[in-house]
């Protein structure tokens, strides 16, 4: 006889993740049919934000959650599991640095 205890065990991480990858698609297929309706009313979108401003969005976000895995998993002791925090930390370092040594964008003057 099959335990509904398993049943629900096994098929509980695949359906939260199918849901979650389902309202990503969905959102990105919105948002795709909302600038496609802005175009062929002849509105332009905004200008996404400058490539390097996402980059230090991006990388400051990463490193803090890192470091809040990393404290929070320190508490387990100077175990393995704490490369659940570090790796994402030092990723959000190496983009953080990038940015801040990469080619800074020129500001446009009319």
């Amino acid at each position: 006889m099959i335990n509904p205890e398993v049943v629900v065990g096994l098929l509980f991480p695949p359906a939260i993740l199918a849901l979650i990858l389902i309202y990503a698609f969905a959102l990105r297929y919105l948002t795709f049919r909302e600038r496609m309706a802005m175009i062929d009313k002849g509105m332009f979108p905004l200008e996404m934000r400058a490539a390097s401003t996402l980059l230090l969005q991006r990388g400051m976000i990463t490193a803090m959650a890192g470091l809040a895995l990393t404290v929070g998993l320190g508490t387990l002791g100077f175990t393995p599991w704490l490369l659940g925090g570090l790796v994402p930390m030092f990723v959000g370092l190496a983009m953080l640095i990038s940015y801040y040594l990469g080619p800074k964008e020129e500001a446009k003057g009319d």
